[in-house]
């Protein structure tokens, strides 16, 4: 049953979305919805290594916002889903990994934008943990282990997850009803509708060897810093390779047209190792929501709720372990053979 202050929380979400897609609606131009998930990723290539740098910058980066603006109006009306919110989160984060590659290429307000695109990243990040921990409490009841001794018992905690849920949409409410967010909407608008006159001498060149010099300096940076960090394990672990890790799999995504099988070959095993390290940063990110969500209340919850806290965060620990104990294996494979057959098809430099 729902209470008061939800009911109330509720009616303020709808009515900051409400005004914020109001406020915008008549000012912004149609948007063209556009490309989503993979088909996003290589747009404008075509396995044209010929084609002009600056052109192929303009298409890749223009896809990317597209799959971004796509779920911005529902999400600042308050009306799309949390799957929707997630797919949100995945294209920003190809859009930021879109503008740095190509940061050489860009209008210096273009470059501006990869922090505007983090500030609403983490805000998506922390819905994304508290619905896998939603997830986990669902699949766990019905389960031969239950956690609560009765369901009576449960009502607390979902009540608490869906209260910090609640919390979280507001807060994304908020931002995306705010002049920061409205700025960046129309910047990416803007993109769509007019493109951008390429920053730089080397726009004319064909994309294949810089496609290839691209990689390679992202490869490098990975395959070294993983290097580094497994000679010094345990003590610093896989963490920092996270940005570096998903920079090269995003470089594989959209150069992939460019470079055929050999591509997808490491494209496979760069998947891999960033499901690893996003599994490890989840469970890590989990662990501190249910500490903080078994210490920062005003009132004592129950001893059942407690334990169910305690139950999942040592379940988040073992995940964490286990993505980190088959983090080496992976990295290996992903800095073998396959690698050498792309750096193959790269060519020399």
């Amino acid at each position: 049953m729902t209470s008061n202050r939800d009911s109330e929380a509720g009616d303020a979400v709808e009515r900051l979305g409400g005004r914020a897609a109001r406020r915008f609606a008549a000012a912004a131009p149609a948007l063209r919805p556009g490309p989503l998930g993979a088909e996003a990723t290589g747009a404008g290539l075509a396995g044209d290594r010929s084609a002009p740098a600056g052109q192929a910058a303009l298409a890749l980066v223009q896809a990317q916002a597209s799959a971004f603006l796509h779920h911005l109006p529902d999400a600042r009306a308050g009306a799309a889903s949390v799957a929707a919110l997630l797919e949100m989160r995945e294209a920003g984060r190809r859009l930021r990994t879109a503008l740095d590659i190509f940061s050489g290429f860009l209008p210096r307000d273009l470059r501006g934008l990869a922090g505007e695109l983090d500030w609403l990243g983490a805000l998506l990040s922390g819905l994304r943990a508290l619905g896998m921990q939603m997830e986990v409490l669902v699949q766990i009841e019905p389960s031969r282990t239950p956690l609560f001794a009765s369901p009576e018992e449960s009502v607390e905690l979902t009540g608490l997850f869906r209260e910090e849920l609640l919390a979280a949409r507001m807060r994304l409410q908020a931002a995306l009803a705010s002049p920061r967010s409205f700025a960046l909407e129309e910047a990416l608008r803007r993109l769509l509708s007019d493109g951008f006159a390429p920053d730089g001498a080397r726009d004319g060149e064909p994309i294949g060897p810089i496609a290839a010099r691209l990689l390679k300096e992202r490869f490098r940076v990975y395959r070294d810093l993983g290097d580094e960090l497994a000679a010094a394990a345990p003590a610093s672990g896989p963490h920092a390779l996270r940005a570096p890790a998903e920079a090269l799999y995003h470089a594989l995504e959209f150069f992939e047209p460019l470079f055929g099988a050999p591509a997808r070959d490491l494209l496979a095993r760069a998947a891999r190792v960033e499901e690893l390290l996003c599994g490890l940063q989840d469970a890590c990110f989990a662990i501190s929501l249910l500490r903080s969500l078994a210490r920062g209340r005003e009132a004592p919850l129950s001893a059942a709720t407690l334990f169910a806290l305690g139950v999942m965060a040592e379940r988040q620990h073992r995940n964490g372990e286990k993505a980190e104990r088959r983090f080496a294996r992976a990295f290996r494979k992903s800095t073998g053979k396959r690698w050498h057959r792309l750096n193959a098809a790269l060519g020399p430099g």
